[in-house]
């Protein structure tokens, strides 16, 4: 099933009896919480070395007496306390173990980076950084990324799977709020706009379109939001960030009236579209700063293949290659990346996909128990992933390019991905 797909934290030794509490820590004699750093990188001859980062080596647990602290920034200076430069922490609430999303840490902690050009920040410290071609490139990704709209009340879409057969009883038997509301968390698998994921970082998109009555909107089992204010967010970043490359992934297209598409790609983005030739012009493995000094950062690729043969701005889905792991536990999820990146054919771009896929039997189980949406599946295995990244640098390195994850906040990716970059300049790595 094309449901959903990202991240986890592992929580152990908590009382159980915080779930039930009005309070993060009540009723809890010390909580044990992850706290994850990024670290200023001092040698880099940028003045402002606050915006060259390393990416911390794993998570760190630290033990906190919950009875002071019924507060996130209680919780996010005490992080501080025991650690500098808190990038996120996980923090226990009501309704489970949930991320303190960045914007609320940057009002406390001690250096605010600012990522929306993060490349071009990179580019002054690193100058070889743009001779790199795209292909090995190192991009932060998000999934299914244009759903952050999608709610309870958001009418299915085209691209979603017939109901299962026990979910289809329960709409029957007049539950259909119900039903609503459990398709709508497994639905939406990013927290943040389009706007707010290219200013945390994020420079790969990943797009779904669904006709609906003539136009055209993200979708993911649900309708999101509309192409054409996605567009907009796309093109209003750009104009503020023009040495960013940003490379939009349309892989999938349900009802869609093609030419209108194009229309609208081209009407807001046409003078920042890289055209497609193998042969020549831009590809795969045309460096960075061409797409830069001649000021055309944006790749679009799209899902139709005729359809990009005559119309060359695009580029057409054999130009990437994005193998989906489509695994339910965390092992077998780890083993396929390790495979899928092993693999890698890199005649092409090349997406790492990181997420786990819930089927029917995960969302049918999420009736009763968690977890019940993909926020909360991604909450069970971003550790993993993310030690596994770090286990697996040197191979990240030589053969990684896109790293895409579900339920993003973006940063955590792009401290990584600056990291990489910078160790491929420092030893080479083409």
């Amino acid at each position: 099933m094309l449901w959903i797909k990202s991240i986890k934290f592992s929580f152990i030794g908590v009382a159980a009896g915080l779930l039930g509490s009005n309070y993060l820590y009540a009723d809890c004699p010390n909580v044990k919480a992850y706290c994850y750093q990024y670290i200023v990188d001092s040698t880099s001859p940028i003045p402002a070395t606050d915006k060259v980062l390393s990416f911390g080596s794993k998570w760190s647990w630290s033990d906190f007496q919950c009875h002071a602290m019924n507060t996130k920034e209680q919780f996010i200076s005490a992080c501080e306390q025991h650690y500098t430069n808190i990038l996120s922490v996980v923090y226990p609430a009501q309704d489970g173990f949930i991320t303190a999303p960045t914007m609320q840490i940057e009002k406390t902690r001690k250096a605010n980076v600012d990522y929306s050009h993060w490349m071009e920040d990179l580019t002054k410290a690193y100058p070889k950084f743009t001779s790199l071609a795209i292909k090995s490139l190192i991009l932060p990704g998000s999934h299914d990324s244009a759903t952050d709209k999608i709610t309870q009340n958001s009418a299915i879409a085209p691209d979603a799977p017939d109901l299962p057969e026990v979910v289809a009883v329960l709409e029957k038997l007049g539950m259909g709020n119900l039903i609503n509301s459990i398709y709508a968390g497994w639905s939406k698998a990013e927290p943040l706009s389009i706007s707010e994921q290219l200013a945390s970082g994020i420079r790969y998109l990943d797009l779904r379109l669904c006709d609906k009555s003539g136009d055209i909107y993200s979708c993911h089992g649900r309708y999101s939001d509309a192409f054409k204010v996605i567009l907009e967010q796309i093109k209003a970043f750009s104009d503020a960030h023009p040495n960013e490359l940003l490379i939009l992934d349309i892989n999938h297209l349900y009802n869609v009236n093609l030419e209108a598409a194009y229309q609208l790609i081209y009407g807001y983005l046409g003078d920042k579209l890289a055209s497609y030739n193998t042969q020549g012009e831009y590809n795969v493995d045309t460096p960075l700063e061409k797409f830069i000094n001649h000021k055309k950062p944006i790749i679009v690729l799209f899902a139709d293949g005729a359809f990009t043969k005559a119309h060359p701005l695009l580029w057409p889905q054999s130009a990437i290659s994005s193998p989906w792991p489509n695994k339910q536990t965390i092992a077998d999820q780890l083993s396929a990346m390790s495979n899928n990146l092993n693999n890698r054919d890199d005649t092409k771009l090349f997406v790492l996909q990181m997420q786990l896929t819930p089927n029917q039997d995960t969302i049918i189980s999420g009736i009763l128990k968690e977890p019940k949406t993909l926020h909360n599946l991604s909450l069970s295995y971003k550790e993993s992933v993310y030690d596994w990244l770090d286990d697996h640098q040197k191979d990240v390195l030589h053969n990684g390019n896109i790293l895409m994850e579900d339920w993003s906040y973006g940063k955590a990716l792009t401290a990584l991905a600056i990291r990489l970059n910078t160790l491929k300049v420092q030893k080479g790595i083409s």
